[in-house]
Formats: C-alpha cells, sequence, structure tokens
C-alpha cells in the first residue's frame, strides 16, 4: 500500500488524537489511522523523526556516539537510519523509580543514535492501582531527569481500537472466554490443565464477550464472572504460552477516560501492548530480561492478529542491594505509613533519591554507566553515592554545625587575641575559591552548575571568649593539650570539668592563635556560645530493607530496617539561615547535607538530610564528628 502526499498530510494533523472521543465520533476514520499506524513505514515518516533520507543511507554506516554513551554501542537488529522508534511505558500505579530511569535513557539514547523518535506511553490498563496522580509525577519526573519523549501516548487511546482486536480473536476461534475461578485458573496452568471452557463453540464465545462488555453490576452480571484468554497450548513448556488472559472485568472506572470509556471491560497488558506498539510504529520494543519467557506470547498477539511485529530488544534490569523496586510493595509501605511518602529519601523512587541529595547530574551520568547491559547484577548504593560526590564536592558551600544535645563551653582564660564582645570576620563559603582567581578546575566545576566565577561567596565567622565544642571532641581532650580551633587558630587545653556521667561539659583554654597548626593533632570545629545560633534537626537515614537481595518468597515488608530514620538535634552557625529548600551543602567534619526544611524558629528547626558520600569502611556516627 503507498500513501500520498495528502494521506500523509492527513494522519499528521490526526496525530496524538486517536483517543476515545475520535474512535467514538468518528470510528471508520480511527480505524483507519490505526491501520495506517500499524505499518512500519508509514509510521516512521509521520514521527517527527528524520527520514532515512536525511541521514545515513542505512544501519550498516557506523553511528559515532559521545563518549558518555560508550556502553550503548549496541546494534539493533533490523535498524536504519531515521526510522527508529522506541518507546518508554511506564504504568502510572506508583512513582517513577531509578529502576525506570534505566529503562527511559535506554530507550531515549537509542533512539537519538539511530535519527528516531521515542514515545512516553502510559500503559493505563489497570483502573485499580493507577491515577491521574502517578501520571503527573511521572512526567514531571522525566522533565525533571532532562529526558525528551518526541510523543507522549497512553494505551487507553486504543481501548475502542484493541475492542476490535479482541473481537478478531474470538471470531477466529484464537481466544475464548473463561468463567473458571482465578486461583484455579492459575493452578490449571502451572499443571497444564485444559479449561473445560476452551471447547466453547464460537456462539458461546461470542455470547460471553458481549456480556463482558455489557457488564454493569458485578453480582448480577455473568461478564464479570468472564475473562477471555487466548487459546495458544496449555502443555508448552513456557507457561506463559498456556492460554494467557487477555480481557477481563474489573468493577471500576478508568482514572483518565471516565465515561468515555462506558465498559467495565479492560485488556490485559500483554494484550495491549503489543498491539499498541505495532499501530504507534515502535520499530524496538526494548524491554528488561524479566519478559523474556513473555516474548513468544507478545510475538503471539502480533501474528495471530496479522500486524507487523516489532523487534524486541532485552536488557537487564536495575537492581540495588538492600531495595524493594516492586511497585507493589512500595504502594504498601507507603499506605503502612512505613515511609512518609512516595517522595521519602529512604524510598527508591526518584523523588526519594534526589530529596536525598542525589543530583540529576550523578544520576544521569551513573546510568549512562549501566548502558545496554544484559549482565544481571545488583548494585552497591555506595557506587552511585561515591559518583555523586565528586559532583558536589566542588560546588558545595561549607557550613558548621555542632550536636546540641549535651556540649561543652569553653571559656579564653589567657593568651593573646581574646575577642573582646562579638568579632566578626568574613571567610569563603568554598575553601578553593580566592580573591585573585580561581583555578581551571574549580571554573570548570562551577560552569557545570551554572556558578559564577566568582565562587559561591561568603559567610560570617564570629568569635566570642566563650564558644561551643561538642562533648566528643571534649572528652577526648588532655589537660595541657594544644588543639586547633579550625578557622580561628591554637589554643592550650588549662582546665576540664567533668559532670557525673565522666563527660567534660566546662574547660579553660589559652589562646595561642600563633600557634603551629602542623603540629596539633585534633583540630575540631566551634561555634561562637551566641543565643542566636540555628537549631537544626540532622536526618541520617539507613537502608529500608535490612537484607542485602530480596530472595523469592520473602516479603519485601517482613524486612524493613525498624528505626531507619534517625533524627539529631544540632546548632549550626548563623549563616544557615540563608538556606533554601532544596540547596546541598557540606557541614564541616561531619558530610554532606541536603536542605529539606529551611529555618523558621526555634519550634521549627532546619532539617538536613544527609547525603551519602560513597564511603562504605566506615558507618556514620550521631553521636560525634565524622572522620
Amino acid at each position: 500500500m503507498e500513501f500520498s502526499d495528502a494521506d500523509v498530510a492527513v494522519r499528521d494533523a490526526l496525530k496524538g488524537q486517536a483517543n476515545a472521543e475520535l474512535a467514538t465520533e468518528f470510528p471508520h476514520v480511527y480505524r483507519w489511522l490505526t491501520h495506517c499506524e500499524s505499518l512500519g513505514d508509514c509510521a516512521a515518516s509521520s514521527s517527527g523523526a528524520p527520514s532515512s533520507s536525511s541521514g545515513p543511507a542505512n544501519g550498516s554506516q557506523t553511528i559515532q556516539l559521545d563518549d558518555k554513551y560508550k556502553n550503548y554501542n549496541v546494534d539493533l537488529k533490523g535498524a536504519t537510519y531515521g526510522n527508529v522508534v522506541t518507546r518508554f511505558p511506564p504504568e502510572p500505579s506508583g512513582y517513577m523509580h531509578i529502576g525506570h530511569v534505566k529503562a527511559a535513557v535506554l530507550n531515549e539514547v537509542m533512539a537519538r543514535k539511530y535519527g528516531g523518535k521515542m514515545i512516553l506511553r502510559f500503559d493505563d490498563t489497570n483502573p485499580e492501582r493507577e491515577s491521574d496522580e502517578f501520571e503527573t509525577t511521572i512526567r514531571e519526573d522525566v522533565k525533571k531527569l532532562g529526558i525528551e519523549p518526541d510523543m507522549i501516548t497512553w494505551t487507553s487511546n486504543h481501548f475502542p481500537m484493541l475492542l476490535e482486536k479482541g473481537w478478531q480473536l474470538i471470531n477466529e476461534g484464537k481466544a475464548y472466554c473463561d468463567k473458571t475461578d482465578g486461583d484455579q485458573m492459575s493452578k490449571d496452568r502451572m499443571d497444564g490443565v485444559e479449561s473445560p471452557y476452551r471447547s466453547n463453540s464460537l456462539e458461546e464465545n461470542q455470547r460471553l464477550f458481549q456480556a463482558m462488555i455489557d457488564a454493569k453490576d458485578p453480582e448480577k452480571d455473568e461478564g464479570f464472572a468472564c475473562c477471555v484468554r487466548a487459546k495458544i497450548d496449555m502443555q508448552n513448556d513456557n507457561k506463559c504460552l498456556r492460554d494467557p488472559m487477555m480481557w477481563r472485568c474489573k468493577d471500576m472506572v478508568h482514572h483518565r477516560l471516565g465515561d468515555k470509556w462506558p465498559y467495565k471491560l479492560f485488556p490485559g497488558y500483554d494484550f495491549a501492548c503489543p498491539i499498541v506498539d505495532s499501530v504507534e510504529g515502535v520499530t524496538h520494543a526494548m524491554r528488561t530480561l524479566e519478559y523474556k519467557d513473555r516474548e513468544a506470547q507478545y510475538q503471539w498477539v502480533c501474528n495471530a492478529l496479522g500486524i507487523r511485529c516489532p523487534e524486541i530488544y532485552e536488557f537487564s534490569r536495575l537492581n540495588f542491594t538492600n531495595t524493594c523496586l516492586s511497585k507493589r510493595k512500595l504502594t504498601q509501605m507507603v499506605n503502612k505509613k512505613i515511609t512518609t511518602g512516595w517522595d521519602d529519601p529512604r524510598m527508591p523512587t526518584v523523588r526519594g533519591i534526589l530529596r536525598k541529595g542525589m543530583t540529576v547530574q550523578g544520576l544521569r551520568e551513573y546510568i549512562y554507566q549501566q548502558g545496554a547491559s544484559r549482565n544481571e547484577s545488583l548494585q552497591e548504593w555506595y557506587k552511585i553515592w561515591a559518583l555523586n560526590k565528586q559532583l558536589i564536592d566542588p560546588v558545595v558551600p561549607r557550613y558548621t554545625a555542632i550536636l546540641s544535645s549535651k556540649v561543652c563551653v569553653v571559656k579564653c582564660e589567657g593568651g593573646k587575641g581574646i575577642p573582646q564582645g562579638v568579632e566578626t570576620k568574613m571567610r569563603l563559603l568554598h575553601p578553593k575559591d580566592t580573591k585573585d582567581g580561581l583555578t581551571l578546575d574549580r571554573v570548570k566545576a562551577l560552569d557545570a552548575e551554572g556558578l559564577p566565577h566568582d565562587g559561591l561567596g561568603y559567610a560570617v565567622v564570629r568569635f566570642f571568649k566563650e564558644f561551643y565544642l561538642e562533648i566528643f571532641d571534649a572528652n577526648s581532650f588532655a589537660e595541657g593539650e594544644e588543639i586547633t580551633l579550625m578557622g580561628w587558630g591554637n589554643a592550650i587545653v588549662k582546665r576540664m570539668v567533668k559532670d557525673a556521667d565522666g563527660d567534660v561539659v566546662e574547660m579553660g583554654v589559652e589562646l595561642n592563635l600563633e600557634g603551629d597548626f602542623k603540629k596539633t593533632k585534633k583540630k575540631v570545629t566551634w561555634l561562637a556560645a551566641l543565643n542566636d545560633l540555628v537549631p537544626v534537626t540532622l536526618v541520617d537515614l539507613k537502608h529500608l530493607i535490612n537484607v542485602p537481595k530480596l530472595m523469592e518468597g520473602m516479603d519485601a515488608l517482613d524486612h524493613v530496617t525498624p528505626d531507619s530514620w534517625v533524627e539529631t538535634s544540632a546548632f549550626g552557625d548563623q549563616n544557615l539561615r540563608l538556606l533554601k529548600k532544596g540547596e546541598l551543602i557540606q557541614l564541616n567534619r561531619k558530610g554532606y547535607y541536603k536542605c529539606d526544611r529551611p529555618f523558621v524558629s526555634a519550634q521549627s528547626p532546619m532539617v538536613l538530610i544527609s547525603v551519602p558520600d560513597g564511603k562504605v569502611a566506615k558507618a556514620k556516627k550521631t553521636t560525634g564528628a565524622k572522620s
């Protein structure tokens, strides 16, 4: 079949309108449009991607990729430049998680590599689990990650056409309606036992399928007792081919279509996916290896309906230690209040990881490293956080905070330079900023974050005759020992007062500000003992799952880490008052933090969430400074 310029123009004008309204009001136009889209050449030329004439002649030429894409140097079977269409098809039944990021980036990179296009398609076939909220957040997260789909579509756009395909399978004897109980059906499929309904007459299958379409009341209508099953092979070694379910009834209203889809009948994913891939012009369906056994089912659906079958490329799922990526289980954690929500920084969702201090740049670069790998592996979190540290360390400002549950009050009782009242001086917010210019590496780091070349600016340091030290540090000193007060100078411990617990709660020192800091073993942070220090809650997080790997049969909810959210009170220097929500900082000798809540008042302290730095040798301490 050849298409005229007029055909192409009409088809392009209707692109994106293939939805329930079009199917209802203009069914013949809808049928023509979906037929056009099922033809690969037509779909590719209408996609907005360059045609093959606008790029290299065919897929045999060498395609140069940016260095960051070197792990995507794989050839797609049958791919020709300008005619590759990929799709990222999340189900809007939860927030986007880190596993989805690998799939989304892979589809985007391969589409760009071949001069084609990528579709973001919402696989919205299960109204029981899906919502507008999930769809909205996925779209926002895709945009936040810098992923730019060429089209956004919905499987529900194609429900009318899918219903026609369902009738086709019924009328051609390739599917049947089954009223077997769900548990029994699952057992029979495992055992290879044929359903007694498999031998239904054509008329009976037509009657039952119409009953499913007409069903309204789950208590009264026969259609609710039925599902449509493909008639394939109940003895096949691949259990996915043992008459899988194609359609079922649910007493739900579709979150997006509402009464525009007036039925309680909904297609199954494994039925809808290959058909929609075909009609939307997808040339290469990229699926994780967990779908490998279902590849034959995918191909069966296309062949049974006589439609073009896209090529399938399999890649490994991205799995992490101490992590659950099951949206069903993550949903339960949210609903049971195990987490504070989908954006909880302990969650493996994009929003949770970013809230914990991961940068978009760090996340994408880590995903680039994974590439199109087919090797199954269990990733360690410290690797991605170590990469993130490399990116944030050159560009985050430094501040000081000390733990406030118990502090040591230090009094300057001798030496030169004792402050007369409150004295101040300016300090650089980043130690590599200078007044006289920056190193080339520093300029590059600032450029990458869009920061000015004069650095991060300055903060005010206040000096007073009394100051605070952390108990952890004070307890490590000995009388007569010389220590270094970071950003001030040296001091010699002259006296120490301990409480009943043996903690040093008061200390007298003699300032020796000109002393050699290279000769001191202990260099400590401090804060002037003033009444306007910023109250801060430091949040330290543990893995949500307390086992490295969830084995088959293990319920994630049985392995949730108790007390995985640990809060510690602290005082921060007054410069923290200017910190905004979402800003990354480093607290001297403690580590990196992300501002989760800015300072409001003493009753509503600032909340800083600890950002992992990729170190695995030492556990974080909540009772003292970190090494």
